[in-house]
């Protein structure tokens, strides 16, 4: 990467001005793999292998690209989830698993948080139903499942204001168990 010499139009991309040792450089976020810190230094480590060293710490740089796909696993790094490939247990270490290669621990009270997050940020996620059940409006109450229901009306039906209805599912190992509020109610799930 040159040294920025100055300041250019507003990128297309989202970026980074970032101030190093040896000049000062507009980073595009997609390029970063993940940062890692030591103190109040702050690496960022590229799709290319370059590191670039900012005297910043880890938590500025948190607070400013979190909203953009990058999650703290660990006080020491950050991660753009765009390059995550891996999420492995080792003894009684998490590790993620990176496409540059780099293998970086998780720690046990963030290890939740970023199961959570690729679940919500995630075409299928972890767990193939969650993002199902998300869209669907289900809850979790207490080991069961409860969702709130739009009654469809059909000719004959005792309910004929198509009002909001409250029906649970209950989840056996390979069966769900729908319970509706015996005046025709339908779920439709596509």
């Amino acid at each position: 990467m040159k040294p920025i010499l100055s300041y250019p139009s507003p990128q297309p991309e989202e970026t980074l001005l970032l101030s190093t040792n040896d000049g000062w450089f507009y980073v595009p976020l997609s390029h970063i793999v993940h940062c890692s810190s030591e103190s109040s230094y702050t690496e960022f480590h590229m799709v290319d292998g370059q590191v670039l060293v900012v005297s910043c710490t880890l938590l500025y740089y948190e607070k400013l690209i979190s909203a953009f796909g990058f999650f703290r696993i660990h006080k020491s790094h950050l991660i753009n989830t765009k390059y995550l490939r891996s999420v492995t247990r080792q003894d009684a270490t998490w590790y993620v698993g990176l496409s540059n290669g780099s293998s970086l621990p998780v720690s046990r009270e963030r290890k939740g948080g970023l199961i959570d997050h690729l679940q919500m940020n995630s075409v299928a996620g972890l767990n193939p139903y969650s993002k199902k059940m998300a869209d669907l409006g289900m809850m979790e109450t207490k080991g069961a499942l409860e969702v709130k229901l739009k009654v469809n009306t059909m000719p004959g039906n005792s309910n004929e204001k198509g009002e909001d209805d409250k029906a649970g599912i209950e989840a056996g190992e390979n069966t769900f168990t729908i319970a509706g509020n015996g005046k025709g109610t339908t779920l439709n799930v596509s």
